[in-house]
């Protein structure tokens, strides 16, 4: 009888230090597994306080969002990596997107145009609560993440 082996793939674990986010805490991103871990840097060992699951279009959000930290993620990058995914943000498709924007808020139509964006960013507020996280929009600006206590955390779930 053979027995069948699925060797373990190379996976991009991508480690968010932001100690002036969450000072105690490493964020943990698995891309295979679409999951963004709370680490808790413990005594000999780290602790898991947190585990959310985001879907594509959630983590074309979030990703540009830390990445930003501590600075906010502007509509442009945001509205470039929800339309053509996290690997497919380009200087030249930012400029473009944020010249589509600028057109949109001289024709009015500006809440069309960001309306799946913000559905999706409420999604992702919702998820990053459990990780004692929050996002806040910035008129006419973009996003910036920001920590909250844990008991805030908890009444909103």
């Amino acid at each position: 009888m053979a027995i069948l082996r699925i060797e373990p793939q190379e996976e991009d674990i991508v480690y968010f230090v932001l100690p002036d986010l969450l000072p105690d805490c490493t964020l943990v991103y698995n891309p295979s597994l679409s999951t963004l871990n709370c680490l808790m840097n413990a005594d000999s060992h780290p602790i898991l306080q947190g585990q959310q699951q985001f879907t594509g279009s959630e983590l074309a959000l979030l990703l540009p969002l830390l990445r930003s930290f501590p600075h906010y993620a502007p509509y442009e990058l945001l509205f470039t990596s929800y339309s053509y995914g996290i690997d497919g943000i380009t200087d030249k498709r930012v400029e473009k997107a944020r010249q589509h924007l600028y057109k949109a808020m001289d024709e009015g139509t500006w809440d069309r145009e960001m309306r799946p964006l913000r559905n999706v960013m409420n999604r992702v507020r919702t998820k990053l609560r459990a990780l004692q996280l929050d996002s806040i929009c910035l008129l006419e600006t973009g996003y910036i993440i920001f920590s909250v206590p844990m008991q805030e955390a908890r009444k909103h779930p």
